[in-house]
């Protein structure tokens, strides 16, 4: 299912013919060599040394033949991802403005057809009007392997998102938080069999969010997307454009457990309706749940379950 990134919890996106839920959890270790500031810490060169392990890499079923489509019975995998960039942060008043580049380099120790080098960009205006009103606008361009949860095979296949986005939060009363954001997608596939699910979409989503003393939070949210391929494609000799219209209902939550571990989590009720090839339409539930630990500035592990 294609999805925008909202909410608290960043939520894996993809398009295909129906949804598909995978639960999985990956346990991220990230450890960062120290990184060089410049310019009264405005500006910083890093690197960072992520190792990922992958129950189900491919999502297969248990049922799967293992050995006849993966040459091995093993579905999992070790990952290693080596990074590089440069960011800047440079504050004025109370506005801040940001950006970042980093390269990185994506290899795997079982199944190696799936290497792959990336960059992301990233731009950023976080503005404040006051201390109580404030948001962000920014745009991201960034490269990554399309998620196996959504495309079923074995095929390597690298996606282009570029995203502009627009948020704004409003600290309604000291425990009354409302926020409304607006964002414009664009994913390409690599791969040319999959280009027929190449999308532009644009979202928008609105929550309200009861805040504890504590800084803990819980609040209802609703979203709508309407979205569509870039060009018309033929398809079974029919033209074929990929459009489709999808709402959502749910509830967002985050709760500091501890001073270095926090929960995260989102559930919504979704409703996707294709104009095209209407046995795609999808309603039903999404979900997904982070935990994360953070016992010192520069060891940081997650969980996640979606």
């Amino acid at each position: 299912m294609a999805s925008s990134d909202s909410g608290f919890l960043r939520r894996a996106t993809g398009l295909s013919g129906s949804l598909r839920l995978a639960a999985s959890i990956a346990i991220v270790l990230c450890a960062a060599t120290p990184a060089r500031a410049f310019y009264n810490d405005r500006l910083e060169l890093f690197f960072t040394e992520t190792a990922t392990w992958d129950s189900n890499v491919f999502r297969l079923p248990r049922a799967a033949d293992n050995q006849a489509t993966l040459g091995t019975t093993s579905r999992s995998d070790r990952i290693l991802t080596h990074g590089a960039g440069l960011s800047a942060d440079v504050p004025v008043s109370l506005q801040r403005f940001q950006a970042s580049y980093q390269r990185f380099w994506t290899r795997y120790n079982r199944f190696d057809h799936l290497n792959f080098d990336g960059d992301l960009w990233r731009a950023a205006w976080l503005w404040a009007v006051t201390r109580e009103f404030t948001g962000d606008i920014g745009y991201t361009d960034a490269t990554g392997l399309a998620s196996f949860a959504a495309f079923r095979g074995t095929t390597r296949d690298v996606i282009h998102t570029r995203q502009a986005y627009a948020t704004a939060n409003w600290q309604l009363t000291p425990r009354w938080l409302a926020y409304g954001g607006v964002n414009a997608t664009e994913r390409k596939h690599d791969d040319p069999t999959r280009r027929i699910h190449d999308v532009e979409a644009v979202s928008v989503e609105s929550r309200l969010s009861y805040v504890t003393p504590k800084e803990n939070r819980i609040g209802g949210a609703i979203r709508y997307e309407e979205g569509g391929a870039p060009e018309t494609r033929i398809f079974a000799g029919i033209p074929f454009d990929n459009g489709y219209r999808q709402w959502g209902i749910g509830v967002v939550g985050r709760w500091d457990i501890t001073a270095h571990s926090r929960l995260d989590g989102r559930a919504d009720y979704v409703r996707r309706e294709y104009d095209q090839f209407s046995e795609r339409d999808y309603s039903g539930p999404a979900w997904g749940v982070t935990y994360t630990w953070t016992p010192t500035p520069k060891f940081s592990m997650a969980t996640t379950v979606r």
